[in-house]
């Protein structure tokens, strides 16, 4: 920008100056209106716009620069001009003070008063149009209902049957091997039958005994209408129970007798334990006893069994079993000394020589209701010898004392009775009772510093004969 431009500049805004001063004053004397500050603003944008432009035409009026030569000549340069100082500014006049408005007085509006409303127009009543009929359901088509087939009743499979007897479907003759009954079915036996459920469990029934069987999930029932059955369970398999119309009897590993009379049921047992119920009472019987029990459930009391009542099953039984047999081919509970198959006595200070076996858990054998104690043995001097067994349940001994023995080279048998045991305890009973436990039994060869030679024992047996 060249010097004409700045001075014309200068003396522009003086002009205008004094102007917008004027125009200032006068709006600040001026009450304070819309229109005059509208106008005082447009005023002073049109002095600013003038000056604006009037710069921008003074800068595109400057000449452009000469293109010059590119060798440089040194020129001293000019000294610089003296600055123009600009002539001082005339004091500004002195604002005159703004007139005081006068507050106007508030105007309180007035409340407008309430125009009656016109009544409601009654709408007339519109025809409501009858409704219309729905259309009536179709009928259901009845479902067809599958009915459940009925379920089928249990069953059990008997091992084997032997016998003449008729079921409600067919007669069955002779032996018949996996034979299957239904819950419900009635066997009526016309002759002996037997039934054999497992390895040493049968059941046997006299003729013209009936039975209804009643399989369950874990036993069976069988329900003694009339006759007599005697069931022989010493081996393993599944529970068995007999009812009858006085009682219930459960077995606990046994041999036992039923017989229904009219008016009464006889219970009979010869080895093990049974359990009687009835609505009126409860009992426990041992071997050897017998219970009856009245139509109405009354139990009476326990008494020794007769085993007359079993003599019909005689025939279709063994004569005998063998609830222990020893041969000592292989170590034992025992005390002797054992040498291929044979236990030789031993001496014991301060009496004979002892063969002794013992076991409490479980015992050896339970006492028959008859039995035998079978002993083969050898000695090389003639003496005598004692057999002695001992019974937890009756806390005492039995013994049979004065066996004599020849000697000899060959092996003899000795058979004791049960019935020749003796108490040793005269406060217990006189016998061994039927199904008393017996955990230990004893040989003694001589007594009271007797001289005795050797003495072997080829083997023990104790054998139960049928009563």
């Amino acid at each position: 920008m060249n010097d004409d431009l700045e001075r014309q500049l200068d003396e522009f805004y003086r002009k205008l100056d004094g102007p917008a001063r004027r125009v200032e004053a006068r709006w600040k004397s001026t009450p304070a209106g819309d229109s005059r500050k509208i106008q005082a603003w447009l005023a002073a944008g049109i002095a600013a716009a003038a000056a604006i432009l009037l710069m921008i035409s003074a800068l595109r009026s400057d000449p452009r620069p000469v293109e010059r030569s590119l060798v440089k000549v040194e020129t001293p340069e000019a000294p610089p001009p003296p600055p123009v100082q600009p002539p001082p500014t005339p004091p500004m006049p002195a604002p005159r003070p703004a007139p005081v408005e006068t507050p106007r007085p508030v105007e309180t509006p007035r409340t407008p008063e309430p125009r009656p409303e016109p009544p409601p127009i009654p709408e007339s009543p519109k025809p409501v149009p009858p409704p219309t009929p729905s259309p009536a359901p179709p009928p259901e088509t009845p479902k067809r209902t599958e009915t459940a087939p009925p379920p089928r009743p249990r069953a059990i499979t008997l091992r084997e049957t032997e016998g003449t007897f008729d079921l409600p479907d067919k007669p069955v003759r002779g032996k018949q091997k996996e034979f299957t009954v239904n819950a419900g079915d009635r066997l009526r036996a016309s002759t002996t039958v037997k039934l054999t459920l497992a390895d040493d469990r049968f059941i046997l029934l006299s003729p013209r005994t009936v039975v209804e069987f009643r399989p369950e999930e874990k036993r069976l029932s069988l329900s003694l209408e009339q006759g007599d059955l005697l069931a022989d369970l010493v081996g393993a398999g599944q529970e068995i129970r007999i009812v009858t119309k006085a009682c219930e009897i459960t077995p606990l590993g046994t041999v036992f007798g039923v017989k229904v009379d009219p008016g009464r049921v006889m219970v009979t047992v010869e080895k093990g334990r049974v359990d009687v119920q009835s609505p009126k009472g409860r009992a426990n019987l041992k071997a050897a006893e017998a219970l009856q029990a009245s139509q109405d459930g009354t139990l009476g009391a326990p008494v020794p069994a007769d085993f007359r009542a079993l003599a019909w099953a005689k025939t279709h039984r063994a004569a005998e079993s063998t609830p222990y047999f020893e041969e000592f081919t292989k170590a034992g509970a025992w005390v002797g000394e054992v040498e291929k198959g044979v236990i030789r006595a031993l001496p014991r200070p301060g009496s004979g020589s002892v063969v002794q076996v013992a076991s409490e858990k479980p015992p050896l054998f339970e006492a028959p209701v008859r039995g035998l104690i079978t002993i083969v043995c050898r000695t090389d001097r003639t003496g005598k010898f004692k057999v002695q067994l001992y019974s937890p349940d009756q806390k005492t001994t039995y013994t049979k004392t004065g066996i004599a023995i020849n000697r000899g080279d060959a092996w003899r048998t000795v058979t004791v009775d049960f019935d020749d045991l003796v108490a040793s305890d005269k406060t217990r009973p006189t016998r061994l009772p039927p199904g008393s436990a017996v955990t230990d039994l004893l040989i003694m060869v001589g007594d009271d510093g007797e001289r005795v030679g050797t003495f072997w024992v080829d083997s023990l047996k104790i054998t139960e004969l049928r009563p």
